[in-house]
């Protein structure tokens, strides 16, 4: 694992961390230096930090620079800038009376150097101390401290250490200040920056990391051939059945099933090229394939540094929930009671439970606490298998009779999609094995071929849905009088693949009610092996985990030994990120850099 560059990455973190460009921007208030914490700030000052105001009994957090970087002169001229600069911050918590209090999130209590005063900075800044120096200092700052006084000279004894001098030392001689102004939303970076902290110590094997950090170019594959993409035995499943996959979304499939393909997938294209509909595809794919081969359920994460592509992807798996009072179960709905989604939310945003299904930290507050109860099994039970017959016209007693008959349907489902893709790919291209007799071989071979064809068409078109959503695909000129691959192709998409995908999700389902009705004890504690088993348990109903890059390293830890906070390395299956540029960057990274196992990683770019 190359640590090199994970400094070099943890530093360009802490560059853009560290910047105070908006400080200048903000209203300030200006007190006179005290060596302690100030008690309080004035009401009339809260009012110019918080021109809209505050809501009543409310916390907020305010942020303190406790000394000055004066302009420096020569000759009576100034060196440099002409105005002074602020290079400390240190957060404090404003109550609804105006007290200045402890911060209550520990992480909150580490202060802040300004970066462009830390070296290597640029020629015309000037440097307090050098930013590895900082670093190691910041690493090892307590953050376990009682009283805003022990908070105050902790901080002084950090400042003092890195620049060796005191706040009173670094302000003007005459009348010193401190100036206070609205902290802004910073501190983001702080779970990503403790998980580089601990991945430049970690020795454990991890592949993709180290595979992310190789300095190599990769062997460079061809474009898949046409029988590659076109009867692709690894494409299983679909998430939509509106439309088929487009030309470039298969080749992108075929290069991403390839075998000797790389454990890190980039897809880089403009709006609106179908980035999305092939992550959907991947993780389709992903869900039937663990439960074709009695794998466990996967942990898949889609997220990104942006919260409005959080948004989009969090719509991106919304669904309508079932109405069971109907006499039609639909296939493409939830099975189980109050999910309208795919997706779970992993913030701590509060405010958004109304409007997602969402999980606040890892002892489950939030969907994981209400839902993942086992009290509310056999309300899950009824729903579920009556549902489940209803459809399936089947009469199945409970949630294990309900696997066995899904990956049967799953099991034969697989062989009429590979026999519909081999009997297309023959019957197209007519190839024989060479050698004697070969009009007879031929002949033969013709007649085998075309008999597996027909038939596969034939049970196809006994289908009245499929026939439908062919007839109005082929409305259109894209989609008539395609070469038999292709055609099989489209065909698959709209029906059994997307068959495929939902049969995955009420096998999971019914996985879901199957584990938890063996769970006992508290399920909302965060050692390792409950949270792993709960966060399996949600991979059954939520079977995507979305979440911003900042939020994520928070969710997936665990605590061990009086450690509230040891990484889970090696435990996502598949992570994939979105990234809001002007083309956006779609990889399925098969397992990840923060926990993430050896498998396959997917990105998006707009």
């Amino acid at each position: 694992m190359n640590k090199k560059l994970l400094k070099y990455w943890k530093n360009c973190l802490l560059d853009a961390e560290w910047s105070n460009s908006m400080f200048y921007k903000e209203p300030r208030v200006t007190l006179a230096f005290e060596d302690r914490m100030p008690e309080s700030i004035p009401e009339e000052d809260i009012e110019l930090l918080f021109p809209d105001g505050r809501e009543d009994g409310k916390k907020c957090k305010v942020r303190i620079a406790p000394c000055v970087l004066l302009p420096e002169y020569e000759n009576g001229k100034p060196i440099g800038k002409t105005f002074s600069e602020y290079p400390f911050f240190i957060t404090a918590t404003l109550g609804p009376d105006g007290s200045l209090q402890l911060p209550e999130n520990p992480m909150d209590r580490v202060p802040m150097f300004v970066r462009k005063f830390l070296s290597p900075n640029a020629k015309d800044d000037r440097t307090l101390a050098s930013l590895d120096e900082v670093d190691s200092l910041l690493s090892a700052f307590k953050t376990d401290v009682a009283t805003e006084e022990e908070y105050w000279k902790a901080c002084e004894a950090l400042f003092r250490k890195a620049t060796g001098m005191t706040f009173a030392e670094m302000n003007y001689p005459d009348q010193p200040e401190m100036v206070i102004t609205k902290a802004p939303v910073t501190g983001m970076a702080q779970n990503i920056l403790r998980l580089y902290d601990k991945l430049l110590e970690c020795k454990e094997d991890l592949p993709l990391l180290e595979c992310l950090t190789r300095c190599e170019c990769e062997p460079l594959l061809p474009l898949p051939a046409r029988r590659e993409i076109y009867a692709n035995k690894r494409h299983l499943a679909q998430m939509s059945s509106d439309f088929p996959l487009s030309v470039s979304q298969r080749e992108t499939l075929a290069m991403y099933t390839h075998p000797r393909g790389s454990r890190i997938f980039a897809v880089n294209g403009p709006p609106g090229t179908g980035k999305t509909t092939f992550l959907q595809t991947v993780i389709a794919n992903r869900l039937v394939h663990s439960v074709l081969s009695d794998g466990e359920p996967e942990l898949i994460v889609a997220s990104s540094v942006n919260n409005q592509a959080i948004t989009n992807i969090l719509k991106d798996f919304e669904m309508e929930a079932v109405e069971t009072d109907t006499a039609e179960v639909g296939l493409a709905a939830r099975w189980l009671p109050e999910l309208d989604t795919l997706g779970l939310y992993l913030s701590g945003k509060e405010e958004l439970t109304e409007r997602y299904s969402m999980m606040l930290n890892t002892r489950g507050k939030g969907f994981p606490e209400t839902y993942d109860n086992p009290e509310r099994v056999d309300e899950y039970r009824t729903y579920y298998l009556e549902l489940f017959n209803r459809y399936f016209h089947t009469s199945c007693k409970d949630e294990t009779e309900c696997q066995h008959y899904l990956r049967g349907q799953m099991t034969l489902l697989r062989d009429w999609i590979e026999t519909g893709l081999e009997s297309a790919a023959q019957k197209e291209s007519g190839s024989v094995n060479g050698g004697k007799n070969l009009l007879v071989r031929m002949m033969q071979h013709f007649r085998k071929t075309s008999s597996a064809y027909e038939e596969t068409m034939a049970r196809w078109e006994e289908n009245e849905d499929f026939r439908a959503r062919y007839t109005r695909l082929t409305e259109g000129e894209e989609y008539r009088n395609l070469p038999c691959m292709e055609d099989m192709a489209v065909r698959l998409d709209i029906s059994y693949r997307y068959q495929m995908f939902w049969y995955a999700i009420h096998y999971r389902e019914a996985e879901f009610i199957r584990r938890l009705s063996r769970c006992t004890g508290n399920l909302n504690r965060s050692d390792r092996t409950v949270y792993l088993e709960r966060l399996r348990r949600l991979a059954c109903v939520m079977p995507v985990f979305i979440s911003t890059f900042h939020s994520l390293p928070r969710y997936m830890t665990c605590s061990s030994e009086g450690n509230p906070s040891v990484p889970l390395y090696n435990t996502i299956d598949l992570p994939s990120s979105t990234n809001p540029d002007r083309c956006r960057l779609s990889w399925p990274y098969p397992r990840s850099v923060w926990p993430g196992k050896p498998s396959s990683w997917a990105t998006s770019s707009r």
